[in-house]
């Protein structure tokens, strides 16, 4: 929710490909229709969406988890705040894209 919040200065969003957070949701044991809003939300870029229309793109990272453990998530972080966020390529918004992924579940 802090990507919806004008007083955030900076937003790092975790993304995580659509098969995976499946997996994750599912072991959580979440509803199928929960996970199915969720998975759609990835997809389709929300949250990023949304950062994208309260601030500057330059103010906004992220990270994918979809092969990382909770410490490389971390680390990850600790980089991104240790270059006093500034922009890298590696945390660029645009670079992560799960589009296609939509094709799959009609073309099945």
């Amino acid at each position: 929710m802090a990507h919806l919040l004008s007083t955030m200065q900076k937003i790092i969003i975790l993304r995580c490909h659509p098969s995976q957070l499946i997996k994750r949701l599912a072991q959580k044991r979440w509803n199928v229709k929960k996970i199915r809003e969720n998975v759609e939300a990835e997809i389709l870029d929300v949250i990023l969406c949304e950062a994208v229309e309260r601030h500057p793109q330059k103010n906004i990272f992220e990270i994918d988890t979809t092969h990382r453990s909770s410490q490389q998530v971390a680390a990850s972080i600790l980089e991104i705040t240790k270059k006093k966020f500034r922009p890298t390529k590696p945390y660029s918004i645009g670079q992560i894209d799960w589009s296609e992924e939509i094709l799959k579940e009609y073309s099945e």
